[in-house]
């Protein structure tokens, strides 16, 4: 995790940027064993969907699956719910 302080007089703020590669692959790997994994099937924010890729890690926040709705046959992208997330990354907290 890249750790930069930015300071403005009495204001000061840190960025922490996006996770790195290998934060990413433990997220995701973890969210594949909570069942967010390819061809399973996962209700999710009140649709059956059949999942059609693994988790993909963008940020800190923000992780989406590639998924076919059933009721539509539609296949759309669901950003996967912020709580799981937090979940998956556990206490992984960089020191």
């Amino acid at each position: 995790m890249v750790m930069r302080t930015i300071s403005a007089g009495r204001l000061r703020a840190e960025y922490t940027g996006g996770p790195t590669t290998g934060e990413k692959l433990s997220v995701s790997e973890e969210l594949k064993r909570l069942g967010f994994i390819r061809e399973s099937q996962i209700m999710l924010y009140g649709h059956k969907l059949e999942l059609v890729s693994d988790p993909i890690v963008m940020g800190h926040n923000l992780a989406v699956v590639d998924a076919i709705e059933k009721n539509s046959g539609q296949l759309r992208r669901f950003r996967i719910p912020l709580t799981i997330l937090n979940m998956a990354r556990g206490n992984r907290k960089v020191a």
